[in-house]
């Protein structure tokens, strides 16, 4: 029915389709983190955050985050922070950025990384309680599995904004917290 160079074929589609939104010119960083599975990427992009915690003074534990645990772990004024990461790419037809199976229970914090095609990563955090409001309120598709938490999709414009979820941009330069 199919042969290798129907596959071939679909492979060079797709990679034309994120050429046309990440190169090298725009932003390496982003380039080769969108040559990436979604899974090396986000592990990626975790240990990342942890090394920045931890060359910033905050004690940072990478976890993993398999099954039910967090992603990482933050000791934070002696008391143990649980964050979960979720990155994403701008989608090239849709504009948009979906960060997927989002478990409010698993976390305190919520850190979204969008690989931006020109700014590299930006890095956006929000609370678990912001996110449980966005649950409870406006009642997003529950993805509940057998022993696991419920889990969502969230979606930000290509501005990286979601007017339903407020949410503070890291600013690595120091020029003060951006929201």
């Amino acid at each position: 029915m199919f042969t290798t160079q129907n596959l071939a074929d679909a492979l060079e589609s797709l990679n034309e389709s994120r050429k046309a939104v990440y190169s090298p010119q725009k932003s390496e960083l982003s380039f080769m983190l969108s040559g990436l599975s979604a899974t090396d990427r986000g592990h990626a992009i975790e240990k990342m955050i942890v090394e920045y915690m931890n060359a910033h003074g905050i004690d940072a534990t990478h976890m993993g985050g398999s099954g039910n645990s967090c992603d990482i772990s933050l000791y934070v004024g002696g008391r143990l922070v649980r964050a979960e990461v979720k990155s994403s790419l701008l989608g090239p037809t849709s504009g948009q950025y979906y960060f997927q199976g989002v478990k409010p229970e698993l976390f305190d914090i919520l850190f979204f990384a969008f690989v931006h095609p020109t700014k590299g990563v930006v890095v956006k955090t929000a609370g678990v309680k912001s996110i449980e409001l966005w649950v409870n309120e406006y009642n997003p598709t529950n993805k509940a599995k057998d022993d696991e938490p419920a889990s969502y999709d969230i979606y930000f414009r290509g501005d990286m904004t979601n007017t339903k979820i407020p949410t503070i941009e890291w600013d690595p330069a120091g020029e003060g917290v951006k929201m």
